[in-house]
């Protein structure tokens, strides 16, 4: 029987968790908006897109296999890490607001998306007519702000102190409305004791749904193959 395991199945590992790495960017991005759903709801989609992107891996790195168990897991963790940090990181940008690449009439130009920060304090405006430059001004000044009263409270800010902020279950910012003489306060849409139970869920039901297809490559061997003295067909560790 002729051995279709490739010269070098290292590569094709490679390969798999390279590319479950890459999905796992938007698809952490993605999970970060369907997991504010009410009631945990969210959390349906770790186990959906978990299975989705561990059926990827095992896909990719099946001519591989058998491979050692401990390496099955660690490819599996890893695409699961990348896609939770990814989450957490889509979360700080869904609050703070972020900048996409667009092409416009100038050809390619940043085109910004109002995070939460930008629009709590724009709805304070939602009954007065804004013009595109004072838009711009709340937009830039709202997310200076932001950026000031997490480095502030939350040392050292930024992503980091946006975690610090979510984890407080009495943590709020006073954004000034720009505009006006006074002031917004922002709280996380969950903070405290929720946020920490949903993102631990999130992450042991991801895991689970990554592992379960992963897992597979540590079983898969023909059993009716003769035994081969080629060193490429042995497992990997």
């Amino acid at each position: 029987m002729t051995n279709s395991r490739p010269k070098n199945p290292r590569i094709r590992v490679a390969i798999a968790v390279l590319v479950g790495c890459l999905l796992g960017l938007p698809t952490g991005w993605l999970l970060a908006s369907l997991a504010m759903l009410p009631a945990f709801l969210g959390l349906f989609f770790f186990m959906l897109l978990g299975l989705l992107l561990g059926a990827t891996v095992y896909r990719l790195a099946s001519p591989a296999a058998p491979l050692g168990r401990p390496l099955a897991v660690g490819m599996g963790m890893t695409v699961v890490v990348v896609i939770w940090t990814a989450g957490l990181v889509g979360e700080y940008g869904l609050v703070r607001g972020y900048d996409l690449p667009w092409i416009g009439q100038n050809g390619m130009e940043w085109c910004a998306v109002d995070g939460d920060a930008t629009q709590n304090v724009r709805d304070w405006f939602r009954r007065k007519s804004l013009t595109r430059d004072q838009v711009v001004q709340l937009r830039r000044a709202t997310r200076e702000a932001f950026d000031s009263q997490l480095k502030i409270k939350y040392p050292p800010g930024g992503f980091v102190g946006f975690l610090r902020w979510s984890a407080d279950g009495d943590g709020t910012l006073d954004l000034p409305r720009v505009l006006s003489p006074s002031t917004q306060t922002l709280q996380p849409k969950q903070q405290g004791t929720v946020w920490i139970i949903r993102i631990t869920l999130s992450f042991i039901l991801l895991a689970g749904a990554v592992l379960s297809q992963v897992l597979g490559l540590a079983r898969k061997a023909n059993k009716h193959a003769p035994p081969s003295e080629d060193p490429t067909h042995q497992d990997l560790a």
